[in-house]
């Protein structure tokens, strides 16, 4: 199958040339973070990869998300920190990063969520989580938690039957922002739902309610 690559400026047509997408995405880099220098060969592949099922998305923008998404979830770290997390994030695919300064989550059961969204199909639930909470989610299909990047909260949070908010003194494990599917591996964590840009989290009110509308269905267990 064919990838456009007009999004690149000057640069009409179409190509499954990876070598040529990873010279147009070189330009992507932030000055700075040296990392990206290294881990630049093969994302043109990546993003294919992305898009293999929407042909039509704009590589560049996902590229710039993915590069502006990963800044801002390491901003509450320090220098060696952010070196660290990049460096997991390139060799493990995940890095544990703290909750409760940039952004804190919500902790739903699997089955909770996908009565829910009314689907246990990967693909559908995260459009239907896209459309319905308009923020990122994490899954963790080991252990069969979804995650919604929330606001931090100085107050109380109230949340529904089952879930759980996890703030200050937890750590999630985050997976790099460009895995964004369910097929690096079976226990692997992904983005079900990818963050539009930086900083756009889900609301506490509508994680709120849509975990009460998955208990008009029966869950196989709730967590304690």
């Amino acid at each position: 199958m064919p990838y456009r690559r007009d999004v690149f400026p000057g640069d009409i047509g179409w190509t499954t040339d990876t070598h040529a997408l990873d010279a147009a995405l070189v330009g992507l880099r932030v000055e700075g973070q040296r990392d990206h220098e290294v881990s630049v060969s093969g994302l043109g592949q990546r993003v294919l990869q992305r898009v293999t099922s929407e042909p039509y998305v704009p590589i560049h923008s996902l590229a710039v998300r993915d590069l502006e998404t990963e800044s801002w979830l390491l901003s509450a770290l320090t220098g060696q920190g952010r070196d660290r997390a990049r460096l997991e994030w390139q060799e493990l695919g995940v890095t544990l990063l703290p909750l409760g300064m940039s952004f804190s989550v919500v902790r739903l059961p699997g089955a909770l969520l996908r009565a829910a969204v009314k689907s246990d199909e990967p693909p559908t639930i995260g459009i239907r989580l896209a459309e319905c909470l308009r923020g990122p989610v994490i899954h963790d299909p080991g252990f069969d938690r979804y995650y919604a990047l929330v606001p931090t909260s100085s107050t109380p949070v109230r949340t529904a039957p089952g879930t759980h908010y996890l703030g200050s003194g937890t750590y999630l494990g985050v997976p790099r922002t460009d895995h964004a599917a369910m097929d690096m591996g079976p226990y692997d964590s992904y983005w079900s739902a990818s963050m539009a840009r930086p900083g756009a989290l889900c609301t506490l009110a509508t994680v709120f309610e849509l975990a009460l509308l998955g208990h008009v269905l029966p869950v196989d267990g709730d967590e304690s």
